[in-house]
């Protein structure tokens, strides 16, 4: 494998560069993550990697995962660490960013790499951290999600957390003539052109999908298992609330989480949002192509296959109320990564 000094990696039409100031580091990028590497385009985040020594800083955390890494704001910068008890008491790996997140370091705690090291100093979950924080301000937002377009070109987000059954609607649509599965695990949406449209990202599941293209969402769909299968139309708060759930934000970051809540709540006024609890069999994929994908984006009311109606076409009323805000979050929970 050949090894560089630099590379571009974009997601989401989110760009990082990476460059190796250190002669006894070479970069590596992963199989799946050269598949979103990019030539020479215009970075939102430049990065200078490199080993050194790493420190437990002297400050508290504004942010812990319970897991392996940590927030810190020192000096107007963020400070993030990484640790393990594989490597040692210190942090395996330091980063540190300017505010507006265009800049940073990346350093390696020399003691635990070999002299003949050749990797991603970005490896995750540090890119997801990155690019889920660059999305808060202003771009976008991730979810834990799997997403397809369907034979149609018509844009099917699952949405649900670990063991929903993202993994499990992935493979039922794996040799459905015609579908291209984005991720089937995490998905980027952003707005453009006045659309929502749909990213596949590097981070997959057990299914291993992982493609750089992009599509406009049709539907959403909030998974759950069921020993029967319905499509639940939600109300524009019921979704947000769902989806805020199931969001990779910064959350450390009030301006990410305000920009948050604001991109959901536009999503949830534009896009058919349903509830799908279903059987994991070939059934589900009829009421999504039939139902779900029916909907009319631009008006309060669609068709759809209501709950305990079976395939009886009906009008079902979307209920708008009040936007959930930063003040009315309490009940949410937010995934703020591992």
């Amino acid at each position: 494998m050949t090894a560089l000094t630099q590379y571009f990696l974009t997601i989401a039409e989110t760009t990082v560069e990476v460059s190796s100031i250190d002669p006894e580091m070479s970069l590596q990028l992963g199989e799946t993550e050269k598949r979103f590497q990019a030539a020479n385009a215009l970075p939102d985040l430049q990065i200078e990697a490199s080993f050194g020594t790493t420190a437990i800083p002297h400050v508290s955390s504004i942010f812990d995962t319970g897991g392996v890494w940590k927030v810190y704001c020192q000096n107007g910068s963020y400070l993030f660490t990484f640790s393990s008890p594989v490597f040692g008491p210190l942090p395996y790996k330091t980063a540190e960013f300017n505010a507006g997140f265009s800049c940073g370091k990346v350093f390696l705690h020399r003691p635990y790499f070999s002299d003949s090291y050749q990797g991603d100093p970005l490896k995750w979950p540090l890119d997801e951290v990155l690019i889920s924080h660059l999305l808060g301000l202003g771009r976008g937002v991730e979810l834990h999600a799997a997403g397809l377009v369907d034979a149609r070109g018509r844009g099917h987000l699952f949405v649900g957390h670990s063991g929903a059954g993202k993994s499990t609607m992935t493979r039922l649509w794996e040799d459905h003539t015609g579908v291209v599965i984005l991720s089937d695990d995490r998905i980027v949406l952003r707005r453009k052109a006045g659309q929502f449209v749909m990213y596949g990202t590097p981070w997959h599941g057990d299914t291993r999908h992982a493609a750089p293209a992009s599509t406009p969402v049709s539907a959403i769909y909030l998974l759950e298992h069921s020993d029967t299968t319905r499509l639940i139309p939600l109300s524009a708060p019921q979704a947000v609330a769902r989806l805020f759930a199931m969001s990779i934000a910064a959350v450390y970051c009030r301006e990410a989480v305000e920009f948050t809540l604001g991109f959901l709540n536009r999503l949830a006024d534009i896009v058919p949002c349903f509830a799908l609890p279903f059987v994991p069999d070939t059934c589900v994929k009829d009421f999504v192509l039939n139902g779900g994908v029916a909907a009319r984006t631009n008006s309060a009311t669609y068709p759809c296959h209501v709950s305990g109606l079976g395939h009886t076409p009906m009008i079902a009323e979307r209920k708008y109320t009040q936007p959930l805000t930063v003040a009315n979050t309490k009940n949410a929970h937010v995934h703020g990564g591992q």
